[in-house]
């Protein structure tokens, strides 16, 4: 009974002195681990830098897909966007172009002009140019320089402005307008002489000028 009783507690003993020396294993591998970290071996060093040479290499193919502007920060895309992309709603036109409500049922565009210049606009033009005409027409040699205009010289005046518009020409003076070697639209020449064109145009009027005086006491912008 003894050896058996001195077996068990030398059991005891040995399992004592293995648990105390457990914590002393585990620091001294972290100890180990800690010197390793603080000198790392010659393959480690190499594994990071071949690291940073991919992370170099991805940020610069990245980069290769833009051009970098002069602050350094902007990217403009080497490649054009998709074009195949849904158009955006605002962008959808649910309404086409043309007359609308009062002269919706219009198509021909002399009669959608002339639902803003009808007919009494222009006789209205005709009547206080005519006015401005007779009051000038004394420092004209010739009567036929300064003679009265009528209804259809009007609106073939105002139609050849038009047309001077549409063929781009609006920024070119009476002469080039009336040109007689080709430059020009023959339109003009065939309607008018260019000395008409020029005076219609210095007495066109829209107002009664003996009454400019009773009216800018009532009104500061009767002149718009």
């Amino acid at each position: 009974m003894s050896y058996e009783r001195e077996q068990h507690r030398l059991e005891s003993l040995l399992h004592e002195l293995l648990d105390d020396d457990r914590p002393s294993m585990s620091s001294d591998s972290e100890a180990g681990s800690d010197i390793e970290l603080e000198n790392p071996s010659p393959n480690d060093i190499q594994d990071s830098n071949s690291e940073e040479e991919l992370s170099d290499r991805e940020a610069s193919g990245n980069d290769s897909a833009f051009y970098l502007g002069k602050d350094k920060s902007t990217k403009w895309s080497k490649e054009s966007h998709r074009q195949s992309v849904r158009t955006r709603s605002f962008n959808i036109i649910t309404q086409l172009p043309g007359p609308k409500r009062v002269i919706s049922s219009e198509k021909d565009p002399l009669g959608i002009w002339r639902h803003f210049f009808d007919d009494t606009i222009i006789k209205i033009i005709v009547e206080y140019t005519n006015q401005y005409i007779a009051s000038v027409k004394d420092n004209y040699a010739r009567e036929t320089y300064a003679k009265q205009t009528d209804f259809n010289e009007v609106y073939c005046l105002i139609g050849l402005l038009l047309l001077a518009g549409v063929k781009k020409s609006n920024h070119l003076n009476a002469e080039e307008l009336f040109r007689t070697d080709g430059g020009s639209v023959e339109i003009f020449r065939f309607s008018m002489s260019a000395q008409r064109f020029q005076f219609l145009l210095r007495a066109l009027r829209f107002d009664d000028s003996t009454t400019r005086i009773q009216r800018k006491e009532l009104d500061k912008i009767f002149h718009i």
